[in-house]
């Protein structure tokens, strides 16, 4: 007996009793939940390759985490209504995220279904059924499969650059490969080649060039030029001091990040010298400013002279306080008083007259330039803001004009400067003399005669459309390249390559698109192309029989493969 207050008493059990019913009615009320929980069942997430999707093509293998509840009942697959084929089935733990932003873990099965071939092409959703009774549905799209190209299409290995192995030691006997960070010359698994940036080909020297990081630290790009000719790779430029030197060994060619980060373009010309960008901000000790310049030059493979094109002749008007003697800007007239910002995409026509696209950054382009033969600048679509200022200069207090050039934040489709470009970066001249430009998801057609710019194609806002199929059906998606093919059309892609067809105006895969856990075995080797692992393209050329070539910007870790060979059967 125990005595809480004066004159009241009781005994100890009437205390337990009462907390012992509690105890027993929540572990009652937690297996109540439990089994709610564990019963429960639905679609929970639908991924491919570890990310989560809400669209797939016909034909394609997803997989789909689920709680089903009950593992022994019956269990049938549906997307888009039509019945689904599973070809593996696991289940375990597994942690998702949650709407609140946290995470919780539950026990999950997850199914690998092939979407069916009668399944509606269209937003719908993926569900399943047990025991005949429709459990709640995820909503999904399904996209038509990829329209393939009719030819025979395989991709090869065409140089492989040197790189160490290193034994992991997590007991696994993998490895993992490290590149060197000197470039090196020689045959292919002795040179060592970082980036194949702007590949090009010259029929007659049957050769082809290419730019490679000599450096990337965090304020400057400079790079060399490079030459591929029967399995060797030569440098034959950069690497100097000297911006505007003569010769090609003396020559420092930059892309820095003033510029967005981006290295700059290479082209072969008509008079089969490379027509390049040198981009770079010259800082002095004293007085504490330096001077931004924008080039385009030429080198001679064979002589290794270089001369400029036009470029650096022209300063903004300058100012005391300013950090920077600037020589960029937009203005056009003749090439010794001209200004070119960041010109990009060089193109030349069969006349001999240089295009490019030229902006405030490098890949973020405002207008679409022309440097004729003799020597004349225009811009033929697009505008840049200007900005005028007077400001009066502390030194003397002499107020100056003042002029800066800034980008629109539009896409206009129309006629010379009511044009708006914005954010594009790749320019290519196709057979039937129009110009195609891209930016990350547009592609636009200028028909320079008429000053005329007009969307071709052209992205949904969804990431849910078809990636192949008509102008007018194509969902297009990140472009990372866009390039001439032998015939006269057009190709570009990211990590895979597509050909736009510009007569049937149709878009069709040619090659590239999977991925894979081992992808430098499966890169070394000849792939179908359909199925084939590319690196994230640059640029691609072709050669005099019609078979393509992609320079890699970067790859994927480990994969030492940096240009692949398309073969098309042609």
């Amino acid at each position: 007996m125990y005595t809480f207050f004066p004159g009241r008493s009781f005994s100890l059990q009437w205390l337990i009793l009462p907390l012992l019913i509690l105890c027993c009615h929540a572990c009652t009320k937690f297996d109540e939940e439990l089994d709610v929980q564990n019963s429960e069942s639905g679609v929970v997430r639908v991924v491919r390759n570890g990310l989560t999707i809400n669209a797939a093509k016909i034909d394609e293998t997803i997989t789909v985490y689920a709680k089903i509840g009950n593992p022994r009942a019956a269990i049938q697959w549906y997307v888009a209504d039509a019945m689904a084929t599973v070809t593996s089935h696991g289940s375990g733990m597994k942690t998702i995220s949650v709407n609140d932003g946290g995470f919780q873990t539950f026990l999950m099965d997850t199914f690998n279904i092939v979407i069916p071939r009668n399944a509606k092409v269209g937003a719908g959703s993926v569900y399943f059924s047990i025991d005949g009774e429709v459990k709640p549905a995820l909503a999904f799209t399904v996209v038509k499969p990829d329209i393939l190209v009719p030819n025979k299409v395989l991709v090869e290995p065409y140089f492989i650059t040197y790189s160490d192995s290193v034994l992991r030691t997590d007991g696994s006997g993998l490895y993992d490969y490290i590149f060197p960070s000197t470039l090196k010359d020689g045959v292919q698994l002795e040179a060592v080649v970082k980036r194949a940036l702007k590949l090009t080909y010259d029929r007659d020297r049957q050769a082809f060039f290419f730019l490679d990081n000599l450096t990337a630290s965090s304020g400057v790009n400079s790079l060399v030029i490079r030459m591929l000719k029967d399995g060797v790779v030569t440098t034959i430029a950069g690497g100097g001091t000297d911006f505007r030197a003569s010769q090609g060994n003396q020559l420092m060619i930059r892309g820095d990040f003033y510029s967005g980060g981006s290295g700059p373009d290479m082209v072969m010309g008509p008079d089969h010298k490379l027509y390049f960008v040198n981009l770079y901000t010259k800082t002095r000790v004293a007085p504490t400013n330096g001077e931004a310049w924008s080039l385009i030059q030429r080198i001679d493979p064979e002589t290794g002279v270089v001369e400029r094109v036009i470029g650096g002749t022209r300063l903004a008007i300058p100012h005391s306080n300013r950090t920077t003697d600037d020589y960029r800007g937009i203005v056009d007239g003749y090439k010794d008083t001209a200004m070119i910002c960041m010109p990009q995409s060089l193109t030349f026509d069969p006349s001999g007259n240089l295009y490019f696209l030229d902006g405030k950054t490098m890949g973020n382009g405002q207008v679409m330039r022309k440097l004729d033969k003799e020597g004349i600048l225009t811009t033929i679509v697009g505008k840049v803001k200007l900005a005028y200022t007077l400001r009066a200069d502390p030194a003397d207090g002499v107020v100056k004009h003042y002029v800066s050039f800034t980008e629109y934040s539009q896409l206009v489709e129309g006629y010379g400067d009511e044009v708006r470009l914005t954010g594009v970066k790749n320019m290519a001249r196709a057979g039937n003399g129009k110009f195609y430009i891209s930016s990350t998801n547009t592609v636009i057609e200028v028909n320079p005669d008429r000053r005329e710019a007009a969307i071709v194609l052209k992205a949904s806002g969804t990431n849910a459309g078809p990636l192949t199929g008509t102008f007018k059906e194509v969902d297009l998606r990140l472009v990372s390249t866009l390039d001439v093919d032998f015939d006269g059309n057009l190709l570009f892609g990211n990590t895979e390559i597509y050909k736009m067809d510009l007569q049937e105006e149709t878009v069709s895969l040619i090659a590239g698109g999977r991925n894979a856990i081992d992808a430098r075995t499966a890169m070394r080797q000849v792939q179908q192309g359909a199925t084939a692992i590319l690196g994230n393209l640059d640029r691609i050329t072709f050669d005099q029989f019609g078979n393509l070539y992609a320079g890699f910007s970067y790859t994927i870790p480990n994969v030492d493969v940096v240009i692949s060979k398309i073969n098309i059967e042609r």
